[in-house]
């Protein structure tokens, strides 16, 4: 644009000097008068496509300043869901240890319902080798066959109960 505004101050000084020297030489006046104009006409011409090049520049320098915001909007919309995934995963992570946690205390729980039944069993067990052992002997009296019937009856019920619980 500087140029062209240069090479127009010029075209114009020159018309100037060509008018002077036409008014001096008479006849080829004309030619120079015109070759002088068809310069300022080229120089507006090209301070006009300038003009024209600034604009698109001007144009083309706001668009991607509108790109460059609408990028830095996605960017921040991906940091915002990143964060949210960050989140979520953390969360999940904690129910996750929380979850083991309470399988593992459950998992104690379970072991020692079960060594508890094992042990009822044990008992169990024992109790009716007492009492085939008692009836195998024939007890003496039908009273003393009676308690360790009844012992036995109560140790059953017992461990019923305890399997049922654990169940």
């Amino acid at each position: 644009e500087a140029q062209a505004k240069k090479e127009l101050l010029k075209a114009s000084s020159a018309r100037s000097a060509a008018k002077v020297a036409a008014s001096e030489a008479g006849g080829s006046s004309d030619e120079q008068l015109s070759a002088a104009e068809a310069r300022v006409a080229a120089a507006k011409a090209r301070a006009a496509a300038a003009e024209c090049a600034r604009g698109v520049a001007d144009a083309s320098a706001l668009s991607l300043q509108e790109e460059l915001a609408s990028a830095r909007a996605e960017i921040s919309r991906a940091e915002d869901a990143a964060s949210m995934q960050a989140a979520a995963i953390a969360s999940i992570r904690l129910e996750l240890s929380s979850e083991r946690e309470q399988a593992q205390q459950a998992a104690a729980v379970l072991s020692n319902r079960i060594n508890s039944a094992e042990d009822l069993n044990e008992e169990l067990q024992q109790q009716n080798q007492q009492l085939s052992a008692a009836l195998a002997n024939g007890a003496r009296s039908n009273g003393k066959s009676s308690v360790v019937a009844a012992e036995s009856a109560a140790a059953v019920a017992r461990l019923e109960a305890e399997l049922g619980r654990e169940r």
